[in-house]
């Protein structure tokens, strides 16, 4: 296995960023062999190292023979914001045009999927709703998916204050209907290229009004979605429901040399 830690110059935002990859050992020694590339997308203000704390990603990365890249958020919710970084950019363009210049292992010719967790989950969707010819899937863990449900319904202590909103959306959110930040719309305007769809969230839990909407209009539309309700808390339940995802990814693939 192998983490590599990769400063990079990312164009879109003028700014040095920092890559995360992890590797299986397999891929190290037969560069021949097909290997999935999984982006997974930090929750708001988290770097992409978070995902190495919440998950075993080297003991799954070794048992699927799949790569992980680990992508920050920092505090653009991986989109392009009203006022601010154009960070969905980012994860469209700087990315993948790095990683095919640098890391020709991960070239975009082969088989990408992308998920994130919370707000990166939101991004993860809207990502690859964009890009379908290049997310074989996508899957949101415990996403927010409504910049309506974000303005009109705010939760206590929430990082989404007034000001950050404005700053993400401008001054008008319900003028976002319909645009590239309206996820329903982005389903609509798939037509039949849409890409595997997996959504996890819980009763209780911030967005799930706007997971429940997003599945509907997706099985409405005849897209393969699905939605896994979990009770855990995404602290608890968040390597579960990435083993869930890979099922898709990579079934039944585990290399016979781990545990």
């Amino acid at each position: 296995m192998a983490l590599l830690t990769i400063h990079y110059y990312a164009k879109s935002i003028q700014m040095a960023s920092i890559l995360q990859v992890v590797l299986p050992e397999q891929a190290l020694y037969s560069p021949d062999r097909p290997l999935p590339v999984v982006l997974l997308l930090s929750p708001e203000g988290a770097e992409g190292a978070w995902w190495l704390r919440h998950c075993r990603l080297e003991h799954l990365s070794e048992r699927r023979n799949v790569a992980f890249v680990l992508v920050p958020c920092l505090q653009g919710c991986h989109c392009d914001m009203a006022y601010g970084y154009r960070f969905a950019q980012v994860v469209e363009q700087d990315i993948p045009a790095w990683l095919d210049r640098n890391l020709p292992l991960l070239s975009t010719k082969g088989q990408w999927w992308i998920a994130g967790c919370s707000m990166g989950g939101t991004g993860a969707l809207r990502t690859a709703l964009l890009h379908p010819e290049r997310y074989a899937g996508t899957a949101s863990f415990w996403g927010r998916l409504s910049h309506r449900e974000n303005v009109e319904h705010p939760l206590p202590g929430d990082y989404l204050t007034p000001r950050r909103l404005h700053q993400l959306y401008g001054t008008d959110p319900a003028a976002l209907t319909g645009t590239d930040m309206d996820l329903l719309a982005l389903l609509n305007r798939a037509a039949d290229s849409a890409p595997t769809l997996h959504l996890c969230t819980g009763q209780g839990q911030p967005g799930y009004a706007s997971n429940l909407q997003f599945v509907r209009r997706a099985q409405a539309l005849g897209y393969p979605c699905t939605l896994v309700e979990a009770a855990a808390l995404p602290e608890d339940a968040l390597e579960a429901q990435l083993s869930t995802f890979l099922n898709k990814i990579c079934p039944g693939e585990e290399a016979s040399s781990c545990p």
